[in-house]
């Protein structure tokens, strides 16, 4: 089972089997959320391009976790237009952003802090 069906079914607490062919708004229970979700197909359909969306989401669990949904059109044969989702579950990719971001506003933090001193114990008074 890939990250992201284990997201979906944390999120939405159902079988990852009984997630194939459901529309979001049958599996996710907040639609406020599900519109910011649906909006990117639009997006998407309009510019005849993939269309991509970051969203944080709590699982059924109280589980933060971090989407990517990827939206792509494409044609099917009889003409129609069609739209490929799919959902990436980049909660450790956000986490270890988080975790290298921290540590350069702590480097800094130290370098500021040494030339500080630095520069009071240059001082001539």
């Amino acid at each position: 089972m890939s990250s992201s069906t284990r997201c979906w079914w944390s999120i939405s607490g159902k079988r990852h089997r009984s997630l194939s062919g459901k529309r979001l708004q049958d599996i996710y229970p907040f639609p406020d959320i599900v519109e910011r979700i649906v909006e990117p197909t639009g997006r998407s359909l309009k510019a005849a391009r993939p269309g991509f969306f970051d969203w944080r989401i709590m699982s059924i669990s109280e589980d933060e976790r971090y989407m990517r949904l990827v939206k792509m059109p494409y044609t099917l044969q009889d003409g129609e237009i069609g739209v490929l989702g799919i959902s990436l579950d980049i909660t450790d990719e956000k986490r270890a952003e988080a975790e290298l971001h921290q540590a350069q506003r702590m480097d800094a933090l130290g370098q500021m802090t040494a030339a500080s001193k630095q520069s009071s114990d240059n001082d001539p008074r």
